[in-house]
């Protein structure tokens, strides 16, 4: 049995920094999964997006949808840090980007 991959510590900027490097472009099939889902976004709702991206990581989903719908609002949430700043670098080019950082305590029921 394999040994499960290493705990990844999400609060040192250098551990962010190499994943962003090698994974933020990654999943092939990520980039088809997102536009199945801003077709899906584009056919419901065509104007006045309010996205709260939960996990939003370094910001690409946000990018994505800003690039789509420009008019849309995208707040972005994340318990890193390091990653909400390069959530905020990357969406720099765009308005209506607001991003923060939580820290949430959950309980299972």
């Amino acid at each position: 049995m394999a040994a499960p991959p290493p705990q990844l510590d999400w609060q040192d900027p250098a551990v962010v920094q190499s994943w962003v490097e090698k994974h933020s472009p990654g999943n092939s099939q990520r980039g088809e999964q997102l536009a199945m889902v801003l077709e899906l976004l584009a056919t419901l709702q065509p104007d006045g997006h309010l996205v709260l991206d939960l996990g939003c990581g370094d910001g690409v989903v946000a990018a994505l949808i800003l690039d789509r719908f420009p008019t849309a609002h995208v707040t972005g949430v994340d318990s890193s840090p390091p990653m909400l700043a390069h959530a905020a670098a990357r969406d720099t080019l765009f308005t209506g980007v607001s991003c923060g950082c939580a820290r949430v305590q959950l309980q299972t029921p």
